[in-house]
């Protein structure tokens, strides 16, 4: 078998585990993620006795996180065929993805699970020692009911380069935030529109001013899938269009949030892959003159576990860990305990 006839058999046997495990999907978003955001290059898939039984995607994306940004590795798809169940796949499948993210120079793997019970699952050392670093809860707006007449709304097509400018550099003013490349931005438009939503832009003399994805869910409510903006009145501009053109009075929108706000919900689910990276990018000196940082349970990546001294501008390692270690997403939560990461257009959500 050929180079591309093994990577075109592993295509379909990919999509076909999606349609077996994620009944749910349309074929028409199964068109559209495997054209947009599979390659063989993401794919991870393993076989039993010649069938296809485990899958998954390792997406690549770039974070933005307290003035670095870095690289990581969003899980996506991780499926198993009913009749393989029970035999772990899933921690093999996980395990290889953190090796290679690793290995490539990665600091952080990411993932949303469906539900609380998956959410407890990935939580375990056996499945990624994962800890939820971000939450979000339901915010609204209210349509003021002015006319604006500094601003047109106008569609936005997934060529719009100048619109995604506007969306780079709206994201690097974010804090932290999960920065989106230009085809995962023509992919949230494709989506937007397949999930029959709108993407607009508001423009002011000519230039793009602001930028609302939104679609109505099957509740009736209308919800933003992305929403930004330069000037309070594009904000206003596109929240009044949005009301008037779906005839609704509240527009809905899901922001990150501190997990002690009240209604807040767990949301991203992260770890850290390569300690040694993490360390020498997020240890303060002028914070901390020493600090020490005790890991376990590593189970992906011995490489990571044990002692980890920071003194002195300097980073040292001993493979024994202490009393008191904590998992690699353990230590996350704990290190950074009110985290806010923005999350938009990740296209399996």
């Amino acid at each position: 078998m050929t180079t591309e006839e093994l990577q075109r058999r592993e295509l379909e046997d990919s999509r076909a585990l999606w349609e077996t495990c994620f009944p749910n999907e349309s074929p028409e978003f199964l068109d559209l993620y495997f054209r947009e955001k599979y390659s063989p290059s993401v794919n991870l898939i393993h076989y039993i006795d010649g069938r296809p039984a485990a899958v998954m995607q390792l997406l690549p994306y770039r974070l933005r996180c307290l003035g670095q940004t870095v690289n990581a590795g969003y899980v996506s798809g991780l499926c198993t065929h009913p009749d393989f169940r029970g035999k772990g796949l899933a921690k093999l499948l996980l395990d290889k993805a953190h090796r290679r993210l690793h290995a490539q120079g990665a600091v952080f793997s990411m993932l949303i699970p469906g539900d609380d019970d998956l959410r407890r699952f990935y939580t375990k050392p056996s499945h990624g020692a994962y800890a939820t670093i971000s939450y979000r809860k339901e915010e609204y707006w209210l349509p003021t009911g002015n006319a604006y007449p500094a601003y047109s709304i106008t569609p936005i097509t997934p060529y719009d380069a100048d619109v995604f400018v506007l969306h780079q550099q709206m994201d690097l003013r974010t804090d932290n935030a999960l920065l989106s490349s230009f085809s995962d931005w023509q992919a949230a438009i494709s989506t937007c529109h397949l999930e029959g939503g709108v993407a607009l832009v508001a423009r002011r003399k000519g230039k793009p001013a602001g930028i609302a994805l939104a679609v109505k869910e099957s509740d009736g409510r209308v919800v933003l899938r992305d929403f930004l903006a330069k000037r309070p009145g594009a904000k206003g501009a596109l929240i009044q269009f949005l009301s008037e053109h779906y005839d609704v009075p509240i527009i809905y929108d899901r922001a990150p949030c501190q997990p002690t706000q009240p209604e807040a919900q767990p949301y991203l689910m992260m770890r850290i892959v390569n300690m040694q990276k993490f360390v020498q990018l997020f240890y303060q000196p002028s914070l901390f003159s020493s600090y020490e940082i005790q890991i376990k349970d590593d189970l992906s990546v011995s490489e990571n576990n044990g002692t980890w001294i920071c003194t002195n501008n300097q980073v040292l390692h001993n493979p024994t860990p202490k009393a008191h270690a904590l998992s690699p997403g353990e230590f996350l939560s704990h290190y950074w305990p009110n985290l806010k990461i923005s999350v938009r257009n990740l296209l399996d959500e």
